[in-house]
């Protein structure tokens, strides 16, 4: 993964690259981003991350944030998650024009701060303060106040969110294991898998950003090598012995190694034999995913076919 790219990507609307390539985003595609990424700010969190209703707390996060980020017995390794907890409830309680003002401001103030933090921070915290600077970014632009777009999020804040998540790619999107096709640690992969599912979320809002303004939007190269999300069962593991159990069975599934981002796209010019191939390890990936990996695979197959 080019994580030097993922930094610099927004450039690519105004620079005419050899080799970049175009991809187009249907008024259906966009509608359905708009759509699905409406509900990935939604925070309900409990004191340690179980919701009133009886849903599991997997249900009740955006599926970038895993479950085990929000039950850390040091408070403010999650800070960031439960201020923007309390605004995005703020948010949805008041309809009032005049009090959202005053938020968005609370809300300017928590993202400015994070942009100023960042640098400094250790990789669990770091993650921590890049999902919730993408859940503000989500929510203000998806639910502004009176319709209206809100000047919080403008170009500048997409640059700033690309760079954000170019400095959490640095520190790497795989744990070692995932390389050697070996078990990780429990916590080292969910840091890996939370990161490579916030990347994905921060591309789906690049890409629908550049389609409501009329801007190119070009193949994510840099990603290409990005294991795709996880099933449903890994992420979703209450316990460690039941998440070593299913990543047993992970590892006997996909002896070769699990599918890449780049397996979702185009198959343009690919011989039919491989073809064939590919679409067997898609066929095999979509039997175990979870919501999240199939609005992915749909969004490919919207852009590329499938």
């Amino acid at each position: 993964v080019d994580t030097k790219q993922i930094g610099v990507r927004w450039m690519d609307a105004w620079m005419d690259e050899q080799g970049q390539r175009e991809k187009k985003l249907s008024k259906f595609t966009v509608g359905f981003l708009e759509r699905v990424l409406c509900g990935y700010w939604k925070l309900e969190l409990g004191s340690r991350g179980e919701n009133a209703t009886g849903r599991s707390c997997a249900e009740t996060l955006p599926p970038f944030i895993h479950q085990a980020q929000v039950r850390q017995d040091s408070a403010d390794v999650v800070q960031a998650l439960t201020t923007s907890r309390e605004l995005v409830k703020m948010w949805q309680d008041c309809q009032e024009p005049e009090v959202r003002q005053h938020i968005l401001l609370s809300v300017r103030g928590e993202m400015d701060g994070l942009i100023r933090e960042y640098p400094r921070l250790d990789s669990i915290r770091l993650l921590v303060s890049f999902q919730s600077f993408l859940v503000y970014i989500l929510m203000v632009h998806l639910s502004p106040p009176l319709g209206a777009p809100s000047s919080l999020v403008s170009g500048d804040t997409v640059l700033q969110l690309q760079e954000f998540a170019s400095h959490v790619s640095s520190a790497g999107l795989f744990s070692q294991a995932e390389l050697q096709h070996k078990r990780p640690k429990w916590e080292s992969w969910i840091i890996a898998e939370a990161k490579r599912r916030t990347i994905y979320v921060t591309y789906l809002f690049n890409n629908l950003y550049q389609a409501q303004h009329g801007m190119p939007i070009f193949l994510a190269e840099e990603l290409s090598g990005m294991l795709l999300p996880a099933t449903k069962k890994l992420w979703e593991a209450q316990k460690r012995e039941e998440w070593e159990r299913e990543y047993e069975k992970h590892l006997e599934k996909w002896p070769n190694g699990y599918l890449k981002i780049s397996e979702l796209w185009s198959m343009e010019g690919i011989p039919e034999e491989e073809k064939q191939w590919r679409k067997k390890k898609v066929e095999m990936w979509l039997e175990d995913v979870d919501d999240f990996g199939m609005m992915l695979f749909a969004t490919c197959a919207h852009i590329h076919g499938c």
